[in-house]
């Protein structure tokens, strides 16, 4: 299964720990996938946390990974 390249966002968190998570834009998966896979995959995606900023709407990484496996064994049904 091919998955699109991450994002990386690193911060300092609560008492300044270093913190650091994977995510991934709506348009990476549009981009790589396609249009009608990404119909599909936003059913599964809307019903997992994203974060929201710098005016975008991040998806953590293990969450985009997941909804694709749904999406696959959508598309191969």
């Amino acid at each position: 299964m091919k998955l699109c390249k991450k994002r990386t966002c690193s911060y300092a968190g609560v008492g300044g720990t270093p913190t650091t998570y994977d995510y991934v834009l709506e348009n990476d998966v549009y981009n790589f996938h396609g249009e009608e896979f990404v119909n599909k995959w936003k059913e599964y995606i809307s019903k997992k946390p994203y974060i929201a900023q710098d005016g975008e709407q991040r998806y953590y990484y293990y969450d985009y990974k997941e909804c694709v496996i749904k999406t696959n064994c959508w598309f191969v049904k």
